[in-house]
Order: structure tokens, then C-alpha cells, then sequence
């Protein structure tokens, strides 16, 4: 990394949700808040889970001109990171969202493609975690949820007026402890992810040549 230039980041999570008292998205985001890493101007925000809110809370912080945007998300069920590599335009809930309302089959965005991709190298993100003994994959999918729309937003507003940003989408599972039994990551092994990522995409790395991935 470059010690000249500090790189910007913003790392977006969300509030609890359907009645759980924490989402680790949320606590991620907010360790990161309080400890910063060397070389990465870090920056937050909290999402609600709703389609409207969310969008209309994380819009200002897009236009604060980032070098990387990760917004983080719970896949509850799940014992690793998952690196999401498609964002999808399409909403279909399969619950409400905390407002009540639930979209079945509408665009994210009017007018936009199906599918637009991370500009993160989430190939080269699942390695360097994965040798700090971090379970990671690349993930294909991000859902139709309010996760993936703010996934696809991320990525619009990338594509459209900041081409050199890095952006993308990360799933966490619970905490351990925080989910059904036999499910979840420890909180440190997490940090460490979301540290990796960061330093990662601060260094600017090529993406690696080789096939990785899951539909789950």
C-alpha cells in the first residue's frame, strides 16, 4: 500500500430485524468505527431493513466520493463469509421488510440490467482470507432481499459516476452464540475478515484466474 495516500472507505451494515436484538452486520461495522485500520479512512452507517429507507440513507454516503464501498449483510444458516460477486435488479421479498412492505417481482432499479458485478476482486478476497484460516467463498447470489437490492444500488452508483471504486457485498453469519445451534463464525475470526477485505482492496489487487464460487 501506498503510505502517500490514505484510501477511503465506507462499510455500510444493518439494524436488527423480524424481532432479533442484534445483527452482526450492524456489530461489525461499528467495531470498525471506533478501531480504524492504517491506510483506510474508514467510515459507517447503519441501514434499516427496509427497501425505501435503506436506499434513502445510504444515497448521501455514496456521493462522499469512497475508493471502496462493502456493504455487509447477515445469511443466517451459514458458518463462513460469503463474497457476493452479482447483484441482481430484481426484488422479490420473500417476508416484509420492517416497514410492512414486501415488492414481489419489481426492479431495484427502472431501466437497469439484470445483473451487475462487483468491482471488488472477490476471487483474490476469498483466498487471503481463507489462508487466515477464515472460511470465505465467492457467492452467486445475494438474494432478492433488501441485502441485494442495497447490493445493486452499491453497484449502479459505482458503474454510473465512480468507476475506480472498489465496491461490493460481503454475508456474515451470526456471531456464535447468536444463531440455531451448530450455526455461526466467531466474531474475531469475522473482524479478521472484514480487516483482510479492506487491506485487501486497499492494495489494489489483480483478480485471480481461477474458477471459485457457490449458488448458495
Amino acid at each position: 500500500m501506498n503510505p502517500s495516500y490514505v484510501k477511503r472507505a465506507l462499510l455500510a451494515g444493518f439494524e436488527p430485524f423480524n424481532g432479533a436484538t442484534e445483527n452482526p452486520s450492524a456489530e461489525l461495522v461499528n467495531y470498525f468505527k471506533q478501531n480504524q485500520l492504517d491506510g483506510i479512512e474508514i467510515d459507517t452507517v447503519i441501514l434499516p431493513v427496509s427497501f425505501y429507507r435503506a436506499e434513502q440513507r445510504l444515497q448521501p454516503k455514496l456521493e462522499q466520493n469512497y475508493d471502496i464501498v462493502l456493504g455487509l449483510g447477515l445469511a443466517a444458516g451459514r458458518n463462513h463469509i460469503s463474497v457476493e460477486r452479482i447483484a441482481l435488479n430484481l426484488i422479490d421479498a420473500r417476508i416484509p421488510d420492517e416497514t410492512g412492505h414486501q415488492p414481489i417481482d419489481q426492479k431495484v432499479i427502472d431501466g437497469g440490467p439484470l445483473a451487475l458485478s462487483a468491482s471488488l476482486p472477490v476471487k483474490a478476497i476469498c483466498k487471503a482470507c481463507n489462508e487466515l484460516d477464515v472460511p470465505t467463498k465467492v457467492s452467486y447470489t445475494a438474494g432478492t432481499f433488501v441485502c441485494n437490492a442495497t447490493f445493486y444500488q452499491i453497484c449502479n452508483y459505482q458503474q454510473k459516476f465512480q468507476p475506480n471504486m472498489l465496491a461490493g457485498f460481503i454475508h456474515v453469519p451470526w456471531f456464535l452464540g447468536q444463531g440455531q445451534e451448530g450455526e455461526g463464525l466467531a466474531k474475531e475470526l469475522q473482524l479478521s475478515a472484514i480487516s483482510k477485505i479492506l487491506e485487501v482492496c486497499a492494495e489494489n489487487p489483480r483478480e485471480i484466474n481461477e474458477s471459485a464460487g457457490t449458488i448458495s
